[in-house]
């Protein structure tokens, strides 16, 4: 067992008690806009951040799609009626609504690449790929959706790897925002910036433009996690594009890879289940592996009647939570996460960083603190079984979030032997927190701490109430 030992979905309790409780933290929009890319983030142009990927010095890599328009394609204050989509910052609630008549096929779509430190400052180096007096940033001159994976293990020219829709140049009858969203390509590269297209075709042909993709070391497969259609009946049509709109939804299914050239069918589909409201669609799913397991935002969506023919609102971005990457846990439904990406996150100053999709603005939660197990009233649940550290334990946790009493949310932990019987000198009553929220706390026994454990199998038993775990770790 390795540290932090994680308090994400009811698979990480053993021996519950009581009613446990999980959900998710909310990203948090930091306040300093995006600066250094004010030239992609305007009227005529949007930036769309599908990928970030940090080095271990820091460095946070960042591939976008820019969306150019010959005219301003966003316009402020239009009544519903005559918009034929909403875009911008969803999160913030900040709607620029489409111009009547707004033909996406007349915009250019291009792959940029930026660097970052901290997901605020940006620098767009002039790397002389593709001449563009407006952006000398650009790696690939006619884009579309794409998601870029690093597989250190690879041979080098194989480093970096990309599944994408829309690479040109367009076909002559297209206009210069050309991009089949049902043919997924794959390219390949030694340094994430020069790209070279693969010279067998496109990786899969189904499935739709709506997919990320990671590259997972511990099993050394590639996967693409992709909304796929299913029969299904709804009282709405919406954009779905195909021939009876209200016979189809979008789930959730996976596809693999040895290589990130071949792939497998879609398998694994997932949808959503009784305790889900009957319209729900399983829209977009932004994947990354985090400690132990993965961690998935989903986007959750549900079509409109104020929306005939069009997208209709997305509800809320959802956590989810995996140990394998195939089989997922929802330790946070109805509970908005904040914000909608596609990128992996980084980490800056002990906060989890996230790219707003189509803003550049940078959300942040800190390390950790993801989602939890907790509960209201009385309860209590155990960690598995771990090899004692030779460093003292701290435990990620906040109690009192909603007690009308003072002092009445508590958390009391005791250690164990693997056959359940409390250590002597580490009871719950000498471990106890009050109305206390930190994310390294000391685990002490009055003087005692786990050093003197070493090398035991050990377990914690928690004992809560008004409170939620997060993590223990080794400091």
């Amino acid at each position: 067992m390795t540290f932090p030992l994680l308090f994400m979905s009811l698979a990480d309790v053993h021996e519950p008690r009581g009613q446990l409780q999980t959900g998710g933290c909310t990203l948090r929009r930091d306040p300093d806009p995006p600066q250094g890319l004010e030239q992609d983030l305007n009227r005529f142009a949007q930036a769309l951040a599908f990928t970030t990927l940090q080095d271990a010095d820091g460095t946070v890599h960042v591939w976008y799609s820019l969306r150019r328009s010959p005219e301003p394609f966003l316009v402020e204050h239009l009544r519903p009626a005559q918009a034929s989509a909403r875009s911008h910052s969803e999160s913030a609630k900040t709607f620029s609504l489409t111009r009547p008549g707004w033909d996406p096929a007349k915009m250019k779509w291009q792959v940029c690449y930026a660097r970052t430190r901290d997901g605020v400052h940006f620098e767009r180096p002039d790397l002389g790929i593709v001449p563009d007096p407006q952006s000398p940033n650009v790696l690939i001159d006619y884009g579309g959706i794409f998601s870029v994976m690093r597989n250190d293990a690879a041979p080098p020219q194989r480093r970096y790897a990309m599944l994408h829709t829309g690479w040109g140049p367009a076909p002559a009858a297209a206009q210069p925002g050309f991009h089949p969203v049902h043919n997924a390509g794959a390219a390949f590269s030694a340094d994430g910036l020069h790209w070279r297209e693969s010279e067998h075709g496109p990786a899969f042909r189904d499935g739709n433009d709506a997919f990320s993709a990671i590259y997972d070391p511990r099993a050394g497969q590639y996967r693409c996690y992709q909304a796929v259609l299913r029969p299904y009946h709804f009282p709405y049509p919406d954009s779905i594009g195909a021939d009876d709109p209200r016979g189809q939804r979008r789930v959730l299914a996976i596809r693999s890879s040895d290589d990130g050239l071949h792939w497998s069918r879609l398998e694994n589909f997932i949808e959503p289940d009784a305790g889900d409201p009957p319209e729900l669609e399983l829209y977009m799913f932004t994947v990354f592996p985090y400690r132990d397991r993965f961690v998935g935002l989903m986007r959750n969506y549900a079509r409109s009647p104020l929306m005939i023919g069009e997208h209709g609102p997305h509800l809320l971005y959802e956590w989810w939570v995996s140990h394998d990457g195939l089989r997922w846990q929802r330790p946070a439904r109805n509970m908005h996460a904040g914000v909608f990406t596609t990128c992996t996150p980084f980490v800056v100053d002990g906060r989890l960083c996230f790219l707003e999709y189509n803003t550049m603005h940078r959300y942040s939660t800190p390390v950790d603190r993801i989602t939890w197990v907790g509960a209201q009233s009385n309860a209590e649940f155990s960690s598995p079984l771990f090899t004692a550290p030779a460093h003292p334990l701290t435990v990620n946790l906040q109690s009192g979030t909603g007690t009308l009493l003072p002092d009445q949310a508590y958390i009391m932990v005791e250690a164990r032997q693997p056959n359940g019987h409390p250590i002597e000198g580490y009871e719950r009553e000498k471990c106890l927190f009050v109305d206390v929220d930190g994310s390294a706390l000391p685990l002490r026994w009055g003087e005692n701490d786990t050093t003197a454990l070493t090398g035991r199998q050990i377990c914690l038993r928690f004992y809560l109430r008004d409170a939620r775990i997060f993590a223990v770790n080794a400091s």
